[in-house]
């Protein structure tokens, strides 16, 4: 349906993968603000940071979505390759 969860993330991807990082981090960060610490809109949207050149951001975003979903493999081990590359 319009404004779901779902579609915003094959927006987000198609964005992406179109090159438009711009329209993909927006669309990340509504999931993310829908749904706070998402797994796959968080890792996509520090990715995104990251490829800017803003690595504190995409390590932020990473820590949030942990400490809300400390639980989370995926979250933990995405955090840990930013943390490393400082």
């Amino acid at each position: 349906p319009p404004g779901s969860v779902s579609l915003l993330r094959a927006e987000g991807w198609h964005a992406l993968a179109g090159g438009d990082a711009g329209a993909a981090a927006r669309i990340y960060q509504d999931i993310l603000d829908r749904l706070p610490g998402d797994e796959e809109a968080s890792i996509n949207l520090a990715s995104i940071e990251a490829r800017r050149d803003r690595a504190e951001s995409a390590r932020r975003i990473l820590a949030d979505a942990v400490r809300l979903h400390p639980e989370s493999e995926s979250l933990k081990a995405a955090l840990a390759r930013f943390q490393a590359k400082s």
